[in-house]
């Protein structure tokens, strides 16, 4: 039973990451195609607190999302030096705040685990962060 109870919660929350981020797509990037009628590259990091099992099986499945949602407008490309784990280390985890807010060319940035947001915007990050698993994230502010 408990695992029928867990596996319910996870694909609500599921459910709710990808209404966000659907949500997030239209907002930011409103029909507006790369200038010579192709299509226009949105380029997405990921950064973790460290490595946790269901980390990648939302990845994995936002990913398909993404690439289904995006269609003929939008080619969504996850920068593969936009990735980041920071071991579940508070200072490497800063450190790898600073490397991403570096990275110019990432439009938005999805956040797993605790601090990662709080050192994201800490490190001067500006662009659109989508934030999952952030553990009490309404006691943190």
């Amino acid at each position: 039973m408990y695992n029928c109870i867990k596996a319910e919660r996870i694909s609500k929350m599921h459910k709710i990451l990808i209404y966000i981020l659907s949500f997030l797509l239209i907002i930011l990037f409103p029909g507006t195609a790369h200038p010579q009628g192709g299509k226009r590259t949105i380029n997405v990091g990921y950064f973790e607190g460290g490595a946790y099992f269901l980390h990648k099986a939302i990845m994995g499945e936002l990913r398909e999302y993404l690439d289904n949602l995006s269609g003929e407008q939008y080619e969504i490309v996850f920068d593969p030096f936009g990735y980041k784990s920071a071991e579940w280390n508070r200072n490497i985890c800063r450190a790898m705040a600073g490397d991403l807010v570096r990275k110019k060319n990432l439009d938005i940035i999805i956040a797993a685990g605790p601090w990662v947001v709080e050192d994201l915007i800490g490190a001067g990050f500006d662009k659109p962060i989508v934030a999952i698993h952030q553990p009490y994230p309404e006691l943190s502010g």
